[in-house]
């Protein structure tokens, strides 16, 4: 089952929006809030505000909410408005204002779903012991390795101190 939102004329220019959008498509929808809420992107807002009104609309269908991912979603381009900025010269040039559409479509994933389980069922998981060591014996090997580290250890000679001398001419 689906649940959608759609934001209409939204004053954000499209290529905007769909750099947040892409950010967000064909993941959970806790993770897309989360995703949304830390962005430093201005799209940012108004997207966590449409992806919480289609999980609201979600959950009136009685979706789960930890079950919904973000089947889909669209950003297209909405009217333009046209505003005029005067240059030097007596130039004048047209600005366009782009506004966008949004679309988010919500399905519920059976990947997703909270398992119940009853809780006549539940045993507690056999815990395996693991033998632990005593602190001399563990002593003992590191002691090893620190001699055979020293031991592969090759000692450079320093270089003769003549070799550091300048030559007189």
């Amino acid at each position: 089952m689906q649940a959608k939102a759609k934001i209409k004329f939204l004053r954000i220019a499209p290529r905007k929006l769909r750099l947040v959008a892409d950010q967000i498509r064909d993941i959970s929808a806790p993770k897309a809030i989360t995703q949304l809420s830390f962005s430093k992107k201005q799209a940012s807002k108004p997207l966590l505000k449409l992806l919480r009104s289609a999980i609201a609309n979600a959950q009136n269908k009685n979706l789960e909410k930890d079950a919904l991912f973000i089947k889909h979603i669209s950003v297209d381009g909405g009217p333009a408005y046209k505003r005029v900025r005067f240059w030097g010269r007596g130039i004048s040039k047209m600005v366009l204002k782009r506004t966008s559409h949004v679309t988010i479509i919500l399905e519920e994933s059976p990947k997703l779903k909270p398992k119940i389980i009853d809780t006549e069922e539940q045993t507690e998981p056999e815990v395996d012991t693991i033998e632990v060591e005593s602190k001399s014996k563990k002593n003992e090997v590191q002691g090893k390795i620190k001699e055979k580290k020293a031991k592969d250890k090759k000692v450079r000679k320093p270089a003769s101190k003549s070799a550091n001398k300048p030559v007189s001419l």
